[in-house]
């Protein structure tokens, strides 16, 4: 039994693809949040945040220019 997806629609296939519009509007929405969220958890009792000075991301969409951090 498939969960209720919110990307890909309720297909076995993942058939139809999502179109590039809309990858790219779920990576502008999520890409930073993701990218905080995991930091915080692998950093955790490890480093102090201020000690981070780079982040570096590397996506297969190919088209979010300039990028996360801005």
């Amino acid at each position: 039994m498939m969960g209720k997806r919110k990307f890909y629609p309720q297909t076995k296939d993942l058939e139809p693809f999502p179109d590039l519009e809309k990858r790219m509007e779920w990576y502008d929405e999520h890409a930073g949040k993701l990218s905080v969220i995991t930091i915080k958890e692998y950093v955790k009792d490890k480093i102090a945040l201020a000690e981070i000075t780079y982040l570096i991301n590397v996506s297969c969409n190919g088209m979010n220019a300039p990028g996360i951090d801005l």
